[in-house]
């Protein structure tokens, strides 16, 4: 892994992180994990979870003297729960936009890329379990554009 990739990564789990009420936002985020799970895997909880994975798909293209233009996607997966199917979908909605939110704070992933684009969002409808608890889920893909210099492998 490169250095600047390495460093896009932490920028996002950092971010991600931040996502709390305290913080400014709609939600408090329970677990950040760089894996996307399947939201009855015990280890997508607590609740609101956020899993991400990078290289979903790559694409490189060299401009010029060692410097390389490259397109990096990720896949986030997003749960959230609620007592009632509408606690579900408001929990749902506010997650979603505390995702957006804080992925355009700062496209650069601080000042690692050129920016970050959010490319496709798909939710489910819902469903109850055990106990009552309905859980939705969110699925992003999005992209972070960096320059790689191939001389240094940053």
């Amino acid at each position: 892994m490169t250095l600047r990739r390495k460093l896009i990564k932490d920028n996002l789990d950092t971010v991600f992180a931040a996502i709390t009420v305290v913080g400014g936002y709609k939600s408090t985020v329970g677990k950040v994990e760089r894996a996307v799970r399947h939201f009855d895997d015990p280890n997508a909880a607590p609740r609101p979870f956020i899993g991400y994975a990078a290289g979903v798909r790559e694409s490189f293209e060299y401009t010029c003297s060692d410097l390389a233009y490259v397109t990096t996607e990720f896949m986030l997966v997003a749960y959230v729960e609620g007592a009632t199917q509408d606690g579900a979908d408001n929990a749902l909605d506010a997650m979603w936009d505390d995702i957006v939110r804080a992925l355009n704070q700062d496209q650069t992933r601080g000042a690692n890329a050129i920016r970050t684009v959010i490319t496709e969002v798909v939710t489910n409808e819902g469903e109850m379990f055990d106990g009552g608890i309905w859980i939705r889920a969110l699925q992003m893909r999005f992209q972070v554009e960096w320059d790689r210099h191939l001389r240094t492998s940053t």
